[in-house]
């Protein structure tokens, strides 16, 4: 009898340990990145220092981010660009194309992904700025 409160113990003990752990990265810090997204335009792009400005909304508002080797490009099913390429590189995106932009809410100015948008999709009036 004593050996299975013994275990009985040790499991409640570890299952209490793994609970706790639970959310916490590595270095104690949180699990999971809160990322955000934001709808504009292309209005400039820097391919030797990796980054893009990007114009929303209806006051034209330009924003900067940053880009490095993580940064995901992607471009939605219906472009052209994702029906020529299936490796998207920061030299195919163009001045005044409409992109989403996703970024850690920690570090606004760090891209964590770029995607093309079907023009279809967005009507570029509907853009407003932290989107």
């Amino acid at each position: 009898m004593k050996r299975v409160a013994f275990l009985a113990v040790v499991v409640l003990f570890v299952s209490v340990s793994v609970a706790l752990a639970q959310g916490s990265g590595p270095s104690g810090g949180p699990a999971f990145a809160v990322t955000k997204h934001m709808k504009g335009v292309v209005h400039e792009i820097d391919l030797e220092k990796n980054f893009l400005i990007i114009e929303t909304g209806e006051e034209k508002t330009l924003l900067r981010f940053d880009l490095d080797k993580q940064t995901k490009l992607k471009a939605d099913k219906k472009t052209d660009l994702a029906r020529s390429k299936k490796k998207v590189e920061l030299k195919d995106f163009q001045k005044d194309q409409v992109i989403r932009v996703s970024y850690v809410q920690d570090n606004p100015s760090a891209a964590v992904e770029l995607r093309l948008l079907a023009e279809k999709a967005v009507e570029l009036s509907s853009l407003p700025a932290g989107q």
